[in-house]
């Protein structure tokens, strides 16, 4: 196949031809598996990527309304009557009947409709799918044939809009929706998909309640304490409980080759990224349209996010209690709907806030990762022999869960008051600075304020902080080291300086440098493979 002048749509209707079947994940595979040469390794990188998936989804919608025929005999959609014109002639007259069309369609097919949104979704191979509106133009072109009006499309469409609307919460029901079943997370009840339960999202995971995950419990408890490998296996079940009972968002912290990124890596896959989304914790609350697009997703999962201060937590504080959210996307209709997203996030600096509402602090599970790989041990093949075990780690995760609800919390021991005080320490520039950069029990270190001042001004940009003016850092950084003041050199050349300070050497930092305190960003080639 000579994929260099073949476009994805050409391919995969070539497949389709090859007796592939109009499977997403199937589809997805044979599509790279056709490829050949430098298309082959180029789309090596890309396999994974959701824009791939994405046209891939697109084109299956397109298929659906081409090849789903529906046939009946046009005059049951159209009532007569007879009239006497004014010379006494009776005649018949036929007058469309969008209802019966409507309900005809519905006998079909499954739709059920979004208040506020009039978004139409119908039901295909046990999940409610979007573009519901144009399968039921489709029925109509193919059922009024040569009688075709666009009048009469537009009535059976409002009619089944009308008829089948549902709350948009309804979304909230206790059902998992996974690729053999449907699952309920508390009670373990499986039972066959059907289009009862309305369910937007599919977990992409054949359930199978025997399977164990060996390489993934025996790895992350070696690069966690106990405490803090309990509240990830729990972390991982809350994202299948719906709402928001617990009321906590998650933040991920420690240096880099850490398990961090192979976590939430680990998480992602678990829930399917296609129900997921990724907005940072600033954007959460800063952009209007952002949290419209939470709903019906599992989790909001974000990686490195920046250090910018967050202004206003109010959208965070709505979100994580549950409280009920109207939002809309862009150039759409607003729906309101009760959140369940769980927000989970991993950063290099703790942002600041000015909101000092103790809701705020009590709302974060703040997780420590600081058990580093050394670089000569970094297994490059990890994550790909974790797709093996997702179907354990999901049992895994579930056992999380019931003792997340055993317990009534977290396993998570930081108290209000500990969390607010590594979240303001992380989130101070000048602390977080002496922490990753100044090794402060060098008695004999001398450091002139000059470059100490310098350093502190790069370290700033490159975490997109804010800096303080020198007089207040020269203050406070005696006041936080301890440290003393003199001059460095001699005579008129001396220059003044801090006593009994010095750099920290590479090594150390790479030791202490923490989530919060200043490290750069994680996602580099090694850490992005490495455990």
């Amino acid at each position: 196949m000579d994929e260099k002048i073949m476009g994805l749509d050409d391919i995969l209707e070539l497949l389709i031809e090859q007796g592939i079947p109009l499977d997403k994940d199937i589809l997805y595979k044979a599509y790279f598996n056709s490829l050949t040469g430098d298309a082959k390794k180029a789309a090596e990188l890309e396999y994974g990527n959701d824009i791939i998936k994405k046209q891939i989804d697109e084109f299956l919608a397109r298929k659906q309304l081409q090849t789903t025929n529906i046939e009946a005999d046009i005059r049951e959609f159209f009532d007569e009557r007879t009239i006497t014109d004014k010379n006494g002639n009776e005649k018949t007259i036929s007058t469309f009947n969008p209802k019966k069309m409507g309900d005809f369609i519905k006998s079909k097919v499954n739709f059920k409709t979004l208040m506020g949104s009039d978004e139409i979704y119908y039901y295909k191979n046990g999940l409610y799918i979007p573009h519901g509106k144009e399968l039921i133009k489709s029925f109509c072109v193919q059922l009024l044939g040569d009688t075709f009006k666009s009048r009469h499309m537009n009535e059976v469409v409002t009619y089944i809009q009308s008829s089948t609307y549902v709350e948009p919460n309804i979304i909230n029901n206790e059902w998992m929706n996974l690729e053999n079943g449907l699952l309920n997370p508390l009670t373990r009840e499986f039972r066959e998909h059907t289009p009862d339960i309305f369910s937007i999202t599919r977990i992409p995971i054949l359930y199978n309640p025997k399977a164990e995950c060996p390489i993934w419990i025996k790895t992350l408890s070696e690069k966690i304490d106990d405490i803090t490998y309990k509240t990830v296996q729990e972390m991982f079940g809350y994202c299948f409980l719906p709402g928001q009972k617990y009321e906590k968002a998650f933040l991920l912290y420690g240096p880099k080759r850490t398990f961090k990124s192979t976590t939430l890596n680990t998480l992602e896959k678990l829930i399917g990224r296609e129900n997921l989304v990724a907005f940072a914790l600033q954007q959460i609350n800063d952009d209007s349209f952002a949290a419209a697009y939470l709903y019906g997703k599992e989790a909001n999962i974000c990686a490195d996010i920046t250090a910018r201060a967050l202004r206003d937590t109010g959208r965070f504080l709505t979100i994580t209690g549950g409280d009920p959210i109207t939002a809309g996307k862009k150039n759409k209709d607003h729906i309101t709907f009760y959140p369940s997203t769980k927000l989970i996030f991993s950063c290099n600096v703790i942002p600041a806030t000015t909101n000092k509402n103790p809701a705020f602090y009590r709302r974060w599970i703040i997780l420590k990762f600081d058990r580093q790989t050394p670089i000569e041990q970094v297994d490059y093949n990890f994550k790909n022999r974790l797709k093996e075990e997702l179907p354990g780690i999901m049992n895994w995760a579930l056992e999380g869960l019931k003792r997340l609800e055993e317990q009534g919390n977290f396993s998570y021991a930081l108290s209000e008051d500990d969390i607010r005080d590594l979240y303001e320490r992380s989130s101070n520039t000048i602390q977080s600075f002496i922490y990753n950069s100044i090794d402060t029990e060098n008695d004999l270190g001398t450091l002139t304020k000059r470059e100490v001042y310098k350093k502190y001004l790069e370290y700033c940009k490159e975490n997109e902080l804010q800096p303080e003016n020198a007089i207040y850092f020269g203050r406070m950084f005696i006041a936080l080291t301890g440290c003393g003041t003199g001059r460095k050199g001699v005579g008129e050349e001396s220059i003044p300086a801090y006593k009994g300070v010095n750099w920290k050497i590479e090594e150390e930092k790479d030791k202490n440098k923490l989530t919060g305190y200043g490290q750069k960003s994680e996602t580099d080639d090694v850490d992005n493979y490495t455990i």
